[in-house]
């Protein structure tokens, strides 16, 4: 459960920083290509710092209050980012911000899951809890098979 909820929390809010992004710059007179550019840059520059301070934050308070903090301060972070800012400026702020909250969060998994499997079905059950979330994609009607001559 807790990786469905992080794989959908953040392709919910990565699909809409950039697109939101634009329209606080379109509203702001700027450069809407820009702002959207920058607006990725900063989400993931914050979310590259979120991934190095889970590891310091675990060791140092333990892993599931710093999950708990995560969890949290993505959800404030997404209302604030949302509702509260109309300033393209501050809007970069926040993103990266959020980054370190909405996809700093996916660091739980390298923490936490190898303490729940004993070692002999550990890299099994691990790819199965990072995979099972992704496995309800669509599949395409046709498959890309090589033809031959016959």
């Amino acid at each position: 459960m807790l990786s469905i909820s992080t794989i959908v929390a953040w392709w919910a809010v990565s699909t809409w920083v950039p697109f939101y992004a634009g329209q606080l710059a379109a509203k702001a007179g700027g450069d809407t290509q820009r702002w959207v550019a920058l607006a990725g840059l900063y989400y993931n520059l914050g979310a590259i710092l979120g991934f190095w301070a889970f590891g310091i934050l675990a060791d140092a308070w333990g892993r599931k209050p710093t999950m708990l903090l995560y969890y949290a301060g993505a959800v404030a972070l997404v209302l604030v980012l949302f509702r509260a800012v109309q300033d393209p400026s501050t809007f970069l702020l926040i993103a990266a911000v959020n980054g370190f909250f909405t996809v700093g969060q996916f660091a739980w998994m390298p923490v936490y899951l190898p303490e729940l499997f004993p070692t002999a079905v550990r890299g099994s059950a691990i790819s199965l809890v990072f995979d099972v979330s992704r496995s309800p994609r669509r599949r395409s009607s046709g498959s890309a098979t090589s033809s031959g001559s016959s």
